[in-house]
């Protein structure tokens, strides 16, 4: 019997918490802003697009596991070194938070693992041997606006944790040895939540 009433119990109080739970599928396309710190590198612009789905947990919390394509590097400023370009497979963890309940408003921060895929630009290393790292680790923080018809507009910055290039020590001009070779984007970026 007081196994009945225990069972009882906590059911009354988890399902409201279930109950507010929704997973909306989506898809985004936006773009990126990149360069490599430390490297004679302007900023240059590519394309994110991928898939997500977002798990709300009440009206202030909601995950949101994003996959994305995104095209990053730096454009060259030196005369006879080509712009770098990096394709990488983004697995992302996005965790917003919205201060008002009720409004579209939120903040965003989460990690994200990255995976050179596709053709890449390589960087040399002394011997002119192409070494590129074929992984980075990432942290991004930005805002957003979810519209009640499934539109969001997000803007973040994200910033690479492990050095680009495996040999960062080159001839070629690029790279400014005293400090690390990372990724430094900033995301503009448009998505739409589907309601089925």
């Amino acid at each position: 019997m007081k196994k009945l009433v225990l069972i009882t119990v906590l059911s009354c109080f988890s399902f409201p918490i279930f109950a507010q739970i929704s997973v909306r599928p989506g898809i985004k396309l936006g773009i990126n802003i990149s360069t490599i710190t430390n490297a004679d590198l302007d900023y240059k612009t590519g394309l994110q697009t991928g898939a997500f789905a977002l798990v709300k947990f009440g009206d202030l919390y909601a995950i949101q596991p994003e996959i994305i394509y995104s095209r990053q590097g730096g454009k060259s400023r030196t005369d006879g070194l080509d712009d770098i370009q990096i394709n990488y497979l983004s697995i992302a963890i996005t965790n917003k938070f919205h201060i008002i309940p009720d409004n579209g408003f939120h903040l965003l921060i989460g990690p994200s693992f990255d995976m050179s895929v596709g053709e890449s630009s390589s960087i040399a290393n002394l011997n002119d041997t192409p070494e590129l790292n074929f992984f980075d680790f990432a942290l991004f923080a930005g805002v957003g606006y979810e519209f009640d018809f499934g539109l969001i507009l997000e803007a973040r910055y994200k910033n690479g944790l492990i050095n680009v290039d495996l040999f960062a020590s080159t001839d070629d001009g690029r790279f400014n040895t005293t400090g690390n070779v990372l990724n430094s984007v900033f995301q503009v970026a448009a998505a739409y939540k589907f309601d089925f």
